[in-house]
């Protein structure tokens, strides 16, 4: 499954990428914002988006809006993650159409265990 990371701090892309390779994730790109990923994205490869929220350019809110916005998009499972603690960021999460939100730093069982909730 083609996955796409959307992050701008390089570790945890590198993070990210290690662990979804222990979970048996092979096909993964990453981008450092939005704008780029929303480009990536309506090529029409990638099957699922794990995305920071907070990002020059484009955070990851906006491209999540973007993507439920599109018709082609919106039905792409979304996996947003971020360092901030918080229940305003968990809401407006929430409200802006994600299917799961991962607190970093995250272990591979914690990745695991959300991707198993949003993918078919």
């Amino acid at each position: 499954m083609p996955v796409l990371v959307v992050d701008d701090q390089q570790i945890m892309v590198d993070l990210t990428r290690r662990l979804l390779a222990r979970l048996g994730f092979k096909n993964v790109d990453h981008t450092a914002d939005g704008s780029l990923a929303l480009a990536m994205l309506r090529n029409g490869k990638y099957k699922l988006v794990i995305s920071d929220l907070h990002m020059d350019v484009m955070g990851g809110i906006q491209l999540l809006r973007a993507i439920r916005a599109d018709e082609q998009l919106k039905k792409l499972p979304f996996l947003l993650m971020t360092g901030s603690v918080g229940v305003p960021n968990v809401v407006l999460a929430k409200h802006a159409g994600a299917d799961a939100y991962l607190l970093k730093p995250f272990t591979a069982e914690q990745l695991k265990a959300k991707l198993a909730e949003i993918l078919p």
